[in-house]
């Protein structure tokens, strides 16, 4: 699955990657360096390849590893991609996510 992070003071933006094999620990790991609480914007299905895809596509705004800036053409594309997906149920929703926000 391909994710988008944010950290809350909206300066940064994620785009990473995760097996599907634990993302809430994916998360809190990342959490760990990071002195601001994060902002979890989507999960999406998709492969690595696809994850380098979007990377790709905004290179000019990144800044570091997979961290980008908050442009408009990435938001916008972030916003594409959740309305594109199906909605989730608060039942169904991973511990944490009740809010997006992760405090661990």
């Amino acid at each position: 699955m391909i994710y988008f992070l944010q950290e809350e003071f909206g300066r940064f933006i994620k785009i990473g990657f995760n097996n599907g094999n634990d993302l809430d620990n994916r998360l809190r790991t990342l959490q760990v360096g990071c002195p601001g609480l994060h902002k979890l914007l989507l999960v999406i299905p998709g492969t690595q390849q696809e994850e380098w895809a979007w990377q790709l596509q905004f290179q000019k705004d990144k800044l570091r590893g997979e961290w980008f800036r908050p442009v408009p053409d990435l938001l916008q594309a972030i916003e594409t991609a959740r309305a594109s997906q199906p909605k989730i149920s608060p039942m169904t929703r991973p511990k944490g996510w009740e809010d997006e926000t992760f405090v661990f």
